[in-house]
């Protein structure tokens, strides 16, 4: 052998290991071919199948590859380490089932679990790529098929990305939409909001019996209701591929089952079998602050009586349309409070016994009134919900304007007259018997304002402000005190406003306090324009008055000048 022919086979040798075969990726489309860097070899490496792939929407949590079923259009990737490295991603299968690994060979994994199909596959590569470790993982699952049907809008087959839920498949369905999962991923957790309570689309279904049979035979339930109210992730399982799901409708013999009182959330719904009190409780949101647990009672209609079972020491066993109601603490507002703020020695939040708390206990705890004080001129603001519910109980609007013969803009004076007075009770922080008689609602915000010790003096005055109150200082004595009536004062309209509740008086109707204020109306202003109109029109009734009185004399004369002829005659 010549030199240079042993020379070649040197350099030949040496150049080997970077010979190595490189690694082909099929895209996701399966048609075309992508070739990427040995991820081994040194440098920057970037995988574009892996890009394409994070893009999509992402299956809720982990596939068990002891269950799930390959199928046509799931992505495979096959890794060999060994002498000769080598990774092929973005494997397809096929129709037929097939995966085609690009210089190995064809294998049939269709119908087989990803445990078996990836046995199959390594056992394909060995013979290959022998003391090497092989490894296959599934890159991305198959949009699984479910035939969704019953008396329900559009039934028939639908697509889904694998691991969906039977709520993103049935709630759009009845609600007369198909999910898009793809295109919006945030579509799925919108269908949570939905009130399945309300929604008009969905109070015909029974969500509490849907039926899944798998492509296997086997029959479970979801039920959404336990799911959206009570988070029950079994009771919202994911759907396999080929499945099939039916709704039934609700009929007018629905049995029903409800649970009220003490829980966080009262619902009424379908019976399911295996109900009990304590998985009603979970769907209703646990029991509320004031519930009282000891205390629960179960109504049962038995033919023509009803039963009351209150023993329930013993787990009971709920029957078709029974009624859970849950008891609840007399006195449950443990956590009540009122503010009190303005001139009291200790101004802030207090704790109290709602609807047993009164004004008087309240100011002794914070320290009573300062000697600024104006107490008579104290208000309390009613912001606390149980009260504002009271109040919107007593006066319905609907029915005033059904049974009154108010026209239109009484009934809307009426509104808002209610709606500046109902938060507000003035009272007379002086008074021990009133202090003593209104209780308080947690929420309350009792205010005590400070006396100034002055009258404010406004409108058609000289010289407006406040002036120092004196007792016994009359209302003609502050207007002296303030310069007099200006030009166009309206001197038959001077109102005392009274502190605190802001109501209006004559000056002969009341007598003034600290802090009241005096206002002077004014002749009613207006334009030159509409002055000189007014005096127009002023004229035009006088002319056309004095022709009415011509006309009348003018009638009698020639009534007298009539009778006159006919005498002489």
């Amino acid at each position: 052998m010549s030199k240079m022919k042993l020379m070649k086979w040197v350099l030949l040798a040496a150049a080997f290991p970077w010979m190595v075969p490189t690694t082909v990726a099929q895209s996701t489309s399966g048609t075309t071919t992508t070739t990427e860097r040995n991820r081994n070899a040194t440098g920057y490496y970037v995988d574009e199948i892996g890009l394409r792939i994070s893009g999509e929407l992402a299956p809720e949590g982990f596939i068990d590859p002891s269950i799930y079923v390959l199928g046509s259009n799931d992505l495979l990737s096959v890794e060999v380490k060994g002498a000769i490295p080598s990774i092929w991603r973005g494997l397809i299968v096929n129709v037929m089932g097939d995966i085609v690994i690009p210089s190995v060979g064809t294998v049939n994994v269709g119908g087989l679990t990803l445990i078996e199909g990836s046995r199959k596959i390594e056992e394909l590569v060995g013979r290959q790529f022998r003391n090497s470790i092989i490894s296959v993982t599934l890159d991305r699952p198959k949009n699984v098929n479910v035939h969704v049907f019953g008396d329900i809008p559009s039934p028939g087959r639908y697509q889904y990305p694998a691991r969906t839920r039977v709520d993103a498949i049935v709630i759009p369905i009845l609600m007369g939409g198909l999910l898009d999962l793809n295109s919006n991923p945030l579509v799925q957790s919108e269908t949570h909001r939905i009130d399945i309570g309300d929604n008009k689309a969905l109070i015909h279904y029974d969500l509490r019996n849907i039926e899944i049979i798998d492509s296997r035979g086997q029959k479970r339930y979801a039920d959404l209701v336990s799911y959206f109210h009570g988070g029950d992730l079994d009771a919202n399982p994911f759907v396999l591929d080929g499945a099939q799901i039916r709704v039934f409708r609700i009929s007018d013999g629905t049995p029903k089952i409800s649970i009220s009182g003490g829980v966080r959330f009262p619902f009424q719904s379908v019976f399911r079998v295996g109900d009990s009190i304590s998985s009603l409780v979970r769907m209703a949101g646990g029991f509320s602050s004031e519930s009282d647990s000891t205390n629960i009672v179960v109504i049962r209609k038995s033919g023509n009586s009803v039963q009351v079972l209150s023993d329930l020491s013993s787990k009971i066993i709920l029957a078709p349309n029974d009624r859970v109601i849950v008891g609840t603490l007399t006195n449950f507002r443990g956590n009540a409070s009122v503010w009190v703020g303005g001139e009291v020695l200790k101004p802030g939040i207090y704790p109290i016994i709602d609807g047993q708390t009164t004004v008087a206990d309240i100011l002794r705890l914070s320290g009573g009134m300062t000697p600024q004080a104006h107490g008579r001129s104290s208000f309390l603001n009613r912001t606390g919900e149980k009260e504002l519910r009271r109040l919107d109980y007593d006066l319905r609007f609907q029915r005033l304007r059904r049974t009154s013969d108010q026209m239109t803009e009484g009934v809307e004076y009426l509104n808002s007259e209610f709606a500046l007075s109902r938060r507000l009770l003035f009272l007379d922080a002086t008074d021990s018997a009133t202090t003593r008689r209104i209780r308080l609602y947690d929420g309350d915000r009792l205010v005590i304002p400070r006396d100034e010790g002055s009258i404010l003096v406004f409108g058609q005055v000289n010289q407006t402000g406040y002036y120092s109150f004196r007792q016994g200082k009359t209302v003609n004595e502050y207007l002296e005190s303030a310069g007099g009536f200006s030009l166009s004062a309206e001197k038959d309209r001077i109102f005392v406003i009274k502190t605190g509740s802001s109501a209006w008086f004559k000056p002969n109707e009341v007598s003034l306090d600290s802090g009241d204020m005096i206002f002077v109306d004014r002749v009613p202003y207006e334009s030159l324009t509409t002055f000189r109109e007014n005096q127009l029109q002023e004229r035009q009734l006088s002319l056309s008055r004095n022709q009415f009185y011509l006309s009348i004399v003018t009638t009698v004369a020639s009534l007298i000048t009539t009778a006159i002829i006919l005498t002489t005659r």
